[in-house]
C-alpha cells in the first residue's frame, strides 16, 4: 500500500474477550488511508492467534513480543515502525464509529498546526450504563488546554491521534510509570506548545475497566504525583509552577484516601485513620470528602 497518514496502534495483553470488536471497527471505518499495528504483549490466551487471523489484510502489521513489556513499550515499538504522519490509539477493549477517522483527518486538514486531535464518546460502566465523555460544550477540552492538563487528564486515549515525531521529540510513552502514561505524554506534549482540536460528535466508544479496586486507584494517584513533580521541576512558568502546586496538593491527599480505602477493605496493611489524616494534612480544602470516607 501507499504511504498511510495514519498509523493506528493497538497494544494488548490477555484480551481475547474483545480484541475482535476493537479491530473489526478498524475494519469498518470509512477512511482507509491506515496502517494498523497490533502489538501482542507476550499474551498467554489466544490474543495472539487472533490477531494473526488479520495479518492477510495488507494494512495490518502484527508483532509478537516474546517478554511482558507493558502497554508503553508495545505503543513505543509500534511508533518506532509506524509510516503514517499520524499515530491513533485504540485500546482491546474500546472500539471506533465508522466514521471516527474520517472526522478526525478533516479536523486535522482543516487546523494544520494543531497539536492534539480527539473525539467525544461513551463510556461504557460496568452496570451497562452509557455515559458521554463531554456532557457540555463548556467542558470540551479544545484550544489551549495546558494548564487544564496541569490539575487533571482531559483526554480518552482512544480517542486520540498525534504526530508521530512529536512523540518522539517529546520523548516516547514513559516505561517507568504504573498508570497515567498517556497522562504524562499529553502533558510533555503540550509543554512545547500548541492547541488541542476535538470532534465533538461521540465516534469512541470506551470500556469501563475494572481496574478501580482501592489498591489500582493507589498505583494510579501515586504515578501521577511523580508526573507532576517531573512537570515542575522542568517549568519554568510561574503560573505552571503556581497550577502544580495545587494539583500536587490535592493528588497526594487522594493518594493518603485511597491508601485508607485499600485498608479498610484488606487490600494492603496499615492505619486506615492515619491516612485519611495525611489525606486532611495534604489538603485541607478536600475535608468533606475525607470526612465522608472516614464515617459513611
Amino acid at each position: 500500500m501507499s504511504e498511510p497518514f495514519v498509523s493506528v496502534v493497538l497494544p494488548v495483553w490477555n484480551g481475547e474477550r474483545f480484541v475482535r470488536e476493537a479491530i473489526d471497527s478498524l475494519l469498518a471505518q470509512t477512511y482507509t488511508e491506515y496502517e494498523a499495528i497490533l502489538i501482542d504483549d507476550a499474551s498467554t490466551d489466544a490474543t495472539g492467534e487472533i490477531l494473526q487471523s488479520y495479518a492477510s489484510d495488507s494494512r495490518f502489521r502484527v508483532i509478537h513480543r516474546t517478554q511482558n513489556g507493558g502497554c508503553s513499550a508495545g505503543r513505543n515499538d509500534a511508533i518506532a515502525i509506524a509510516r503514517g504522519e499520524w499515530i491513533a490509539f485504540i485500546d482491546a477493549d474500546d472500539k471506533w464509529m465508522p466514521d471516527k477517522l474520517q472526522k478526525q483527518v478533516e479536523l486535522i486538514k482543516s487546523e494544520p498546526n494543531v497539536r492534539l486531535v480527539f473525539t467525544n464518546g461513551l463510556t461504557c460502566q460496568e452496570s451497562g450504563e452509557l455515559v458521554p465523555f463531554y456532557s457540555r460544550p463548556k467542558r470540551f477540552p479544545d484550544g489551549d488546554v495546558f494548564l487544564k492538563l496541569l490539575r487533571s487528564d482531559r483526554f480518552f486515549t482512544s480517542s486520540v491521534m498525534v504526530r508521530r515525531q512529536d512523540v518522539i521529540d517529546c520523548g516516547w510513552f514513559r516505561i517507568d510509570l504504573a498508570r497515567a502514561e498517556d497522562y504524562d505524554l499529553w502533558i510533555r506534549l503540550f509543554e512545547i506548545g500548541g492547541k488541542a482540536a476535538g470532534v465533538w460528535d461521540r465516534v469512541t466508544w470506551f470500556r469501563e475497566r475494572p481496574d478501580s479496586m482501592s489498591k489500582s486507584r493507589v498505583l494510579v494517584w501515586e504515578s501521577i504525583i511523580r508526573i507532576f513533580e517531573d512537570a515542575f521541576a522542568r517549568s519554568t512558568s510561574p503560573r505552571a509552577r503556581w497550577t502544580l502546586r495545587g494539583s500536587l496538593a490535592e493528588v497526594r491527599s487522594k493518594r493518603h484516601s485511597a491508601r485508607a480505602e485499600a485498608m479498610l477493605s484488606g487490600s494492603i496493611e496499615g492505619s486506615a485513620r492515619w491516612e485519611f489524616l495525611l489525606s486532611w494534612l495534604a489538603c485541607p480544602r478536600r475535608l468533606r470528602g475525607i470526612w465522608r470516607a472516614m464515617f459513611l
